[in-house]
């Protein structure tokens, strides 16, 4: 993904349009965007024809609400997530955290405490 980033970032550079300086700086936030998509606030949205089946929709246990001013449209709580997109980028932020902790507390803590402290 860094070299796609650093592509991008050479390409706006470089260009002295600003169409293109925004459309190479939008690739890299649309990219950092579908990575952080949280696919569990999506909603499902049903819309209901016929009182029957409004009926058998209210009943179900994932029913969420129902709106007074479109009779029509049910809102439903997932009963399933499925997880396409890839979390890779919040892992690997996570692991840099992780990694500047325990450089820290070894180069650091570790030397001047010696057994005084302790990494919880």
């Amino acid at each position: 993904m860094r070299p796609f980033i650093i592509l991008n970032t050479n390409l706006s550079t470089a260009t002295k349009n600003e169409f293109e300086k925004d459309f190479f700086n939008n690739m890299d936030n649309r990219v950092f965007l579908n990575t952080i998509e949280n696919s569990r606030i999506h909603k499902e949205i049903k819309l209901v024809t016929s009182r029957e089946k409004y009926a058998k929709y209210v009943i179900r246990p994932n029913f969420k609400d129902g709106y007074p001013f479109l009779k029509d449209l049910l809102e439903m709580r997932k009963t399933e997530i499925k997880m396409k997109k890839l979390v890779y980028l919040g892992l690997e932020i996570l692991d840099l955290r992780k990694m500047l902790i325990y450089m820290f507390y070894y180069e650091y803590m570790q030397p001047k405490y010696k057994s005084k402290v302790k990494l919880c």
